[in-house]
């Protein structure tokens, strides 16, 4: 469902959220905030709401729990570059000159060929599902290696592949927990940069900036043209890859094929700004003023979609979630309080919750705000906040969540939209514990023998989502049964 707000139109997508405990980051301070005004009287929605659910702070950083997390794939656009719409039968539908400036999306992995030229989807932001022409250009050899390795530094490092003339390229960023060295094929360069080809590990087949924390070391040069190693011009053939109809969706998991036994109903409403005041633990106070960046806003949008292929998927086709996205025309004014910190609670957007979602029409609810200018940071009380379902938010349970300080913390975790589905999984687990069918910690999984794996808890939250977490000699979760046994509007 497509609605508009006057100031910005708003769409269709999903959208859930993940409790990370990252307080103790976050500047302290205070916020003046709406209150909750003496005993609650009879009719008070907010009587007996308990304290939004967070998660242990440990959780914060699933990637301290392995050497390395590896992100999706990007594409960067330079300059004006035509776009094409084409259809499952290789046929352009539509064309646009777009002025890209320097401009970085989410791309297929593989290439497309239609009449024999080359194409990479962009998979993100406002032209997904548009093509790119790839031209089926590489590096320039300068040496290949008989032995050597690279050493890369802590952090940020982009595994290339060149598909088109140095100005479109897919890469995929991967993050180190610490220094890590990795065979290398050959050096090569292009526009005047110099890349190593990195032969095994999650960047096999990859190409590395040397200039960016890459050292080479135990060299041994080929001169080129000899020896068994392959040439740059052996990246993946054009002429082979599939059609789109054929490319991986961007969940990477099958599509399930019975109906599900549930489809929740669920609202985001995007903040555009926040407008709040401060006062600091020392007692000054400050004024905030942020407005949300364009390219934060299609990093929402974009995690949104990913959102309900996710919950479709990785519940095994339990459950669908029909979610509608509204961007308010207005900025967040005012905060709730909670204990040291602050959050944007149910009571202070009261009149959008009427407005919105009144009583009765969703099962969930998400608000997505953003908590820092370039200064200081709102003290929230972790990136999310979950509530269960209850006359607070008129029936649904409700999330809150905040923007993140940095866009890798989305851009680049394997599965984004995690941070969605564990949110959500709160307010179901609420649910289900509120009718005496199940009673399980969220944040429980190691006890049940999962573990983080390349910074996701996917599997643990796909197993509980189908009712499969071995539980001694038995299974646990919400199975099929629960989901299709009754839901906030459907009681």
């Amino acid at each position: 469902m497509y609605r508009s707000t006057g100031a910005r139109s708003s769409h269709r997508g999903a959208l859930l959220l993940i409790t990370i405990g990252i307080a103790a980051t976050l500047t302290a301070g205070a916020v003046a905030v709406v209150q909750a005004g003496g005993p609650a009287a009879a009719t008070d929605p907010f009587a007996g709401m308990p304290d939004p659910e967070a998660v242990d702070a440990r959780q914060a950083q699933p990637q301290a729990q392995v050497g390395y997390s590896v992100g999706a794939p990007r594409v960067r656009i330079h300059g004006h570059r035509r776009l094409y719409r084409i259809d499952s039968t290789g046929q352009i539908q539509k064309v646009r000159l777009v002025n890209f400036g320097l401009s970085v999306y989410r791309a297929a992995e593989k290439l497309a060929n239609f009449d024999g030229r080359s194409f990479i989807q962009i998979t993100s932001g406002r032209w997904s599902g548009w093509y790119v022409k790839a031209l089926a250009t590489s590096p320039n050899l300068v040496d290949r290696y008989s032995s050597a390795s690279v050493e890369l530094s802590a952090g940020k490092h982009s595994g290339v592949r060149f598909y088109a003339d140095g100005h479109v390229r897919v890469r995929r960023p991967i993050y180190l927990d610490s220094a890590t060295t990795f065979e290398v094929g050959r050096r090569a360069t292009l526009d005047g940069r110099d890349y190593y080809l990195v032969k095994q590990g999650p960047l096999a087949g990859r190409w590395i900036h040397a200039a960016q924390g890459a050292t080479l070391i135990a060299t041994g040069a080929r001169e080129p043209g000899t020896g068994d190693a392959p040439e740059p011009t052996s990246q993946p053939n054009p002429t082979t890859e599939p059609q789109p109809t054929q490319q991986p969706v961007a969940s990477a998991a099958p599509q399930p094929t019975a109906a599900p036994a549930a489809t929740w109903k669920g609202i985001v409403l995007i903040y555009p700004g926040t407008d709040v005041t401060y006062t600091r633990a020392d007692g000054t106070d400050y004024h905030l003023t942020s407005q949300m960046s364009g390219t934060m806003r299609d990093l929402v949008l974009n995690t949104v979609q990913r959102f309900s292929r996710s919950v479709n998927n990785w519940s095994g086709g339990n459950v669908a979630m029909d979610l509608d996205i509204v961007e308010v025309p207005h900025n967040v004014t005012a905060l709730d309080r909670l204990g040291d910190g602050y959050w944007l609670g149910p009571r202070s957007v009261r009149d959008d919750l009427d407005h919105y979602a009144p009583d009765g029409t969703y099962d969930s609810i998400f608000v997505v705000w953003k908590a820092r200018d370039d200064k200081e940071r709102i003290p929230v009380g972790g990136w999310g906040l979950t509530l269960p379902p209850g006359s607070w938010a008129n029936g649904a349970g409700y999330s809150s969540i905040i923007t993140p300080s940095e866009m890798w913390w989305w851009t680049d975790s394997t599965n984004p939209e995690e941070v969605f589905v564990h949110e959500w999984m709160h307010q179901v687990l609420y649910w289900q514990e509120q009718h005496e069918r199940l009673s399980l910690d969220l944040h429980g999984g190691a006890s049940y023998g999962y573990e983080s794996v390349n910074g996701t808890w996917k599997r643990w939250l796909s197993d509980l989502m189908k009712g499969e977490v071995r539980d001694g000699n038995h299974y646990t979760g919400v199975d099929r049964a629960m989901w299709a046994a009754d839901q906030p509007t459907r009681p």
